[in-house]
């Protein structure tokens, strides 16, 4: 079988475990299948406005090598709306690959792809992660529209929780073949490393992903405070780990409410697997998540979560042991801390948790998304 996989969620110059979902998914159908992926970049953003801004310059040039054998493309296209020169990307592509199935991750890089499946009579299959269903910027009457015949007009959608699936179904209907599959984790680096979760005294707390509103960092200060003054008997160390348009506002909060803290950028899998290690409770304020990756990452480490009780994160926690879900709501700061603390007083056991995070790994989710599209599609 050959698969053409178009993607908008990839490596980025500045963060090289951006896509990472898409990532771990090209090399395990490797095992089952020939593949070839591609990002189209819009070449305004990229190359012209690149030039004279850093924040456009983080796009890769026309193919970056992932490792020894996988790789992206990374066309570029000029005109806006996207649709039209995706779909020819699609069709060119095409021509040369003879792709049995194309399949797409993020919605709107979907619009151009299936089109041109159809018009080619390519089975197309669209995977959508979260924002591309409750993200803000696609809720203007064109993008539902081309959002709803995208969903309508693919073979298989899958969606990443059975609340993102569910969300999808009432604002833009059922698809003709939907199913849940979660993003799963890479079991081989995010796992519990006894060296480092030999602690010194006293606790550390962190939040791990994007400084954007969605994901509630605004809330980090409050929740940070509450926490070290109901707990000012022992040592607490507070951890951030990402980047966003939110980042610096964050940290001059926690700075103005004399609160100390370690802030890291962007870092690898492998670090992040450390940092998850050192932890002993991740915070994931979100107001909106997909699934919640970052979670199963954490718990697979070893590390409890409290988390947000919205979209796919009650599926991702799994469990009152795993993690604890806090309702959104009045009083949300107050709670969210208690949550926080309610772990650090009722430690967990670290393999316990790795236990549960296994079966996520990226061969069982990978190996079921094959069986269903083969089945499904009636693909040899």
């Amino acid at each position: 079988m050959r698969i053409l996989l178009l993607t908008g969620l990839a490596p980025l110059l500045d963060n090289r475990i951006a896509g990472a979902a898409v990532v771990d998914r090209l090399r395990h159908y490797r095992n089952f299948c020939e593949v070839r992926a591609v990002s189209p970049v819009n070449i305004v953003s990229s190359d012209i406005l690149g030039r004279f801004s850093q924040r456009f310059s983080r796009y890769p040039p026309k193919k970056l090598l992932i490792e020894d054998d996988l790789e992206i493309d990374y066309p570029r296209y000029f005109l806006v709306p996207r649709d039209k020169p995706i779909e020819r990307i699609v069709r060119t592509i095409s021509m040369r690959l003879r792709p049995d199935v194309i399949i797409t991750h993020w919605g709107p890089t979907g619009w151009g792809a299936c089109s041109a499946a159809t018009k080619m009579g390519v089975p197309h299959v669209q995977f959508f992660h979260g924002s591309d269903i409750h993200d803000l910027r696609f809720k203007n009457h064109r993008s539902h529209e081309k959002t709803k015949s995208l969903i309508q007009a693919s073979d298989i959608c899958f969606f990443v929780s059975e609340g993102l699936k569910k969300l999808s179904e009432s604002k833009y209907g059922t698809a003709r073949n939907s199913f849940v599959s979660p993003n799963g984790i890479n079991t081989e680096i995010f796992r519990v490393l006894p060296e480092q979760r030999q602690k010194e005294p006293g606790v550390t707390i962190g939040y791990i992903g994007r400084f954007e509103p969605i994901k509630g960092v605004d809330n980090l200060p409050g929740v940070f405070d509450r926490i070290r003054k109901a707990r000012n008997d022992i040592p607490i160390k507070f951890v951030l780990v990402g980047e966003g348009s939110l980042r610096k506002s964050v940290e001059r909060q926690l700075q103005s409410s004399g609160i100390s803290h370690v802030s890291i950028g962007f870092v690898d899998q492998k670090r992040l697997a450390e940092v998850m290690n050192d932890l002993d409770v991740l915070l994931v304020p979100s107001r909106n998540e997909g699934w919640g990756s970052v979670i199963l990452e954490s718990i697979a480490c070893g590390t409890p979560v409290v988390a947000t009780k919205v979209g796919g994160t009650p599926e991702a926690i799994g469990n009152s042991y795993n993690g604890i879900l806090v309702e959104p709501g009045n009083s949300f700061l107050d709670r969210f801390a208690q949550a926080a603390i309610e772990l650090l007083e009722n430690p967990r056991e670290p393999e316990i948790l790795a236990q549960y995070a296994s079966q996520f790994s990226w061969a069982n989710i990978v190996g079921r998304e094959m069986r269903i599209m083969k089945e499904t599609l009636a693909i040899d």
